[in-house]
């Protein structure tokens, strides 16, 4: 059977990629050699999202099994009981300090994804849930979220009518306002 990548982040502190793949299981490669170093927690079954913290000493993955895991970036041991979240996730991401990790998930029944964040210490707790406003009528699915210096937050999406969302602003100003995007527009920032 092909096991496909289904998302990637580098650790470059480390000169390793971790990887999640398409048969649940997450492996960290060597990046110079191109050999696996280590074939860590399967997910069961499905697609599997992973993010590294921006030292790479903290890597996290969730899958289908809708577990979220965080591990030692370089050893792969768990560093937290693994957090069961109440839907679908589609996106994943370390703060830009690292004490934060932010999953976009599909809660059962809801048409528009959720933000939950995480602080990471000795347990994940649980989630704080960020309130998402989005200026579009159709079910809307995050696809991608990141976070850059001064703590800001980016996420992508789109929804079933085929429109892009997209938005820039600070991590700390709730509620999130999303705005449709037309092709060839500047991405919209919030204040």
């Amino acid at each position: 059977q092909t096991v496909r990548v289904t998302s990637l982040c580098r650790l470059a502190a480390h000169d390793r990629a971790l990887l999640g793949c398409s048969d649940g299981s997450v492996r960290l490669w060597a990046v110079e050699s191109g050999e696996p170093t280590l074939v860590a927690i399967n997910h069961g079954s499905g697609p599997v999202l992973v993010a590294a913290s921006p030292t790479g000493d903290r890597t996290a993955s969730v899958g289908a099994d809708q577990k979220l895991r965080v591990y030692d970036g370089t050893t792969g041991e768990p560093l937290a009981a693994a957090f069961t979240l109440e839907g679908e996730p589609h996106a994943l991401a370390f703060t830009t300090e690292g004490s934060r990790l932010v999953v976009a998930v599909r809660p059962r029944g809801a048409e528009v994804d959720c933000l939950q964040s995480f602080r990471l210490d000795s347990e994940l707790g649980r989630p704080r849930r960020i309130k998402l406003s989005i200026d579009q009528s159709q079910p809307v699915t995050i696809r991608g979220l990141g976070f850059a210096a001064g703590e800001r937050m980016a996420i992508f999406g789109d929804a079933t009518d085929g429109a892009s969302i997209a938005g820039v602003w600070p991590a700390n100003a709730l509620p999130v306002s999303l705005r449709p995007v037309r092709p060839g527009a500047d991405l919209v920032r919030a204040p």
